[in-house]
């Protein structure tokens, strides 16, 4: 896993992200492993049971993944999910892209817009590419921060690979599995292991009500015994559908939780302290440790981008040298 996070200045974006690669295993608690054991002490043990047991966790930790690439003068892409697409670094599927890129003519006139769009066009390919030798892609996120000379405007712009799998394109050439909305509107935008901040900032309501949403609708489809693709449909509707009104009464609630107007130094010093905060609330857990290693935080503003080590802007302590 990891953090990533943008934040909006009044002249500019700082962007910061950690550089933990965590490696996800299936793996069974041994006390429950155990009180599985005794249950089935007099009879057969059930292989379908006891496979249920295990679980998708965090098994171990390596540092100095890139998880933050320049994509041109005015623009970086953090990630959060998968290293690899089709077998490629996910640092190296953003330099990819930023070669084609900057082979366009006005691409450094280009809107943040049409640049995000392009980016996810560049995105669905290559994850095309990877279901060819792989059944599924599992959900990734990128976060795209960007400053606009000519506007004299920060953007955040979040793109959203979902979970999809051979069988689903195959059946649909038309699946979408690719969004991107602009964020900046909430000043701050963050992924990867984000929910504490996510409640701390803007609350606990879209998170809880998604669940409870999602639990409701797998008890009826349960007792209904409902198809698959049923079930599928209508989780895609409750997770991702624009017009669901749940979704739509849920956003105006998180949209009345504003940050301020931030100076640039400011939003470097925010930035780091919601990276501390991620990082020294998993010391108290008994979780693998997914976020840390060398700190790398960036800012973008008129003058391009320029890594932050205490030169101009006062350097957090967090932040590695």
């Amino acid at each position: 896993m990891t953090f990533i996070a943008s934040v909006i200045a009044r002249d500019g974006v700082v962007v910061v992200a950690d550089s933990f690669r965590t490696s996800m295993e299936q793996t069974i608690n041994i006390s429950e492993f155990t009180e599985y054991l005794k249950e089935n002490e007099e009879g057969e043990v059930n292989l379908k049971s006891l496979i249920s047991l295990f679980k998708l966790k965090p098994s171990h930790t390596r540092n100095y993944a890139q998880k933050m690439t320049g994509l041109d003068e005015q623009t970086i892409v953090t990630s959060s999910g998968n290293a690899y697409i089709n077998g490629v670094e996910v640092k190296d599927v953003v330099l990819n892209y930023s070669k084609i890129h900057k082979k366009e003519a006005e691409y450094k006139t280009k809107k943040i817009e049409l640049i995000a769009e392009g980016f996810c066009k560049y995105l669905k390919n290559q994850v095309l590419k990877h279901l060819k030798d792989n059944d599924y892609f599992s959900n990734t996120d990128f976060i795209m921060s960007h400053y606009s000379k000519k506007e004299q405007k920060p953007y955040i712009f979040k793109i959203r690979i979902r979970h999809v799998t051979l069988k689903e394109v195959e059946e649909n050439s038309n699946y979408e599995f690719i969004k991107y909305d602009n964020e900046s509107g909430y000043g701050v935008v963050t992924s990867g292991q984000d929910r504490i901040i996510d409640r701390m900032l803007f609350g606990s309501l879209y998170m809880d009500a998604m669940n409870i949403a999602r639990k409701v609708s797998n008890a009826i489809f349960n007792e209904l015994k409902s198809q698959k693709k049923t079930r599928d449909r209508v989780e895609r509707l409750i997770t991702y559908g624009e017009d669901f009104i749940l979704n739509e009464d849920i956003k105006k609630e998180i949209k009345l939780v504003s940050i301020r107007d931030l100076s640039l130094q400011e939003a470097v010093d925010f930035a780091a302290l919601l990276m501390k905060i991620v990082m020294d609330i998993q010391v108290y857990t008994e979780k693998t440790p997914t976020v840390g290693g060398q700190i790398k935080l960036t800012v973008i503003r008129n003058e391009g981008v320029k890594e932050v080590l205490g030169h101009e802007i006062i350097s957090p302590e967090i932040v590695s040298k």
